[in-house]
């Protein structure tokens, strides 16, 4: 369990750098667009379309590492004044349900990767494909998903323990 617990969070480290990298091309492409059209009457040809897909590479390898800081929206004044044998069975219940969630976003993520990559399509200005990074955004679901089951593991365990 801790040996999961550790390479998750170690992968979700790692995808986190991959998003701050984005997050940095981004805001660079960004700076050179504006310069460029601004003072050279010269934008990127395709900025748009390269920051719309460069935002889906920033959040999408984010989520992993917003997961383990505790940024992502919970509702607990449902929970509040509940006991903590409660509050970890209603963790337990909640958990599952986010499994389920992601598990669906994972797989209909990867049918529709899969009829883009057949059909095509692709941004409007540079055409650059869409599925690679349908596919990334689907993979970038898997360590919030073993985070989540590691979630559900540890509520399941206290529960147990009362």
């Amino acid at each position: 369990m801790m040996l999961l617990d550790k390479f998750t969070k170690q992968l979700a480290g790692w995808f986190n750098w991959v998003a701050i990298v984005g997050l940095v091309l981004m805001l660079t492409t960004l700076v050179v667009d504006v310069l460029g059209s601004k003072l050279f009457h010269h934008p990127v040809p395709g900025s748009v379309d390269i920051l719309g897909l460069m935002g889906l590479i920033v959040g999408a390898f984010a989520l992993g590492e917003a997961e383990i800081l505790g940024n992502h929206i919970r509702v607990d004044f449902v929970t509040i004044r509940l006991s903590d044998r409660a509050k970890n069975i209603f963790g337990v219940i909640s958990s599952l349900f986010t499994l389920a969630m992601i598990a669906i976003i994972i797989f209909t993520g990867t049918k529709y990767s899969l009829m883009l990559q057949k059909v095509g399509g692709g941004s409007q200005t540079l055409e650059i494909p869409f599925y690679p990074f349908t596919y990334i955004m689907t993979l970038t679901f898997i360590p919030l998903f073993l985070l989540i089951l590691i979630e559900t593991i540890q509520f399941i365990l206290k529960v147990r323990k009362k």
